[in-house]
């Protein structure tokens, strides 16, 4: 399975109209060969560079998606998401673009192709999304891209 986007290569900057500088639109991505199999996906977005004294994680969690159709082949920049948005680190159920306080961060798109239709939740966070999901996964994708303000 894949996950890339015509907007940025693996390891490469986000351009700006995707972040907090920009307009703050999720930028397109691709899904390629996701097994016959799956029933669903979830999209995950997070930052792991963030400082501790902000959070003591260092994570940030930028967009939660789940029960996406996997016969979907792309969500196009800015889509609307005809599946189920969980919370962000912000407290809301969308994207929320890259804007790093200190310095360059990296941020990681996950894709996982599911063997079920997970049950629809309102509020679900990252880490209960991933417990959900647990032993459901039957593959997953990886997109990390960079991003440091002007």
């Amino acid at each position: 399975m894949q996950l890339l986007s015509p907007a940025f290569d693996y390891g490469k900057p986000i351009p700006k109209k995707y972040t907090c500088q920009g307009i703050n639109i999720s930028p397109p991505l691709i899904f390629k060969d996701v097994p016959a199999e799956a029933k669903s996906l979830a999209l995950i977005v997070e930052d792991p560079d963030v400082p501790k004294n902000l959070r003591e994680d260092g994570l940030w969690i930028h967009w939660v998606v789940y029960n996406l159709s996997p016969a979907i082949t792309e969500l196009v920049e800015g889509a609307s998401i005809f599946a189920v948005q969980g919370l962000n680190t912000s407290g809301k159920g969308c994207y929320e673009g890259p804007c790093p306080p200190d310095r360059q961060h990296r941020y990681f798109f996950y894709c996982y192709a599911l063997d079920t239709i997970l049950p629809s939740e309102e509020n679900v966070t990252r880490d209960q999304l991933l417990e959900v999901m647990e032993g459901h996964t039957i593959d997953n994708a990886e997109l990390m891209g960079t991003y440091e303000k002007d």
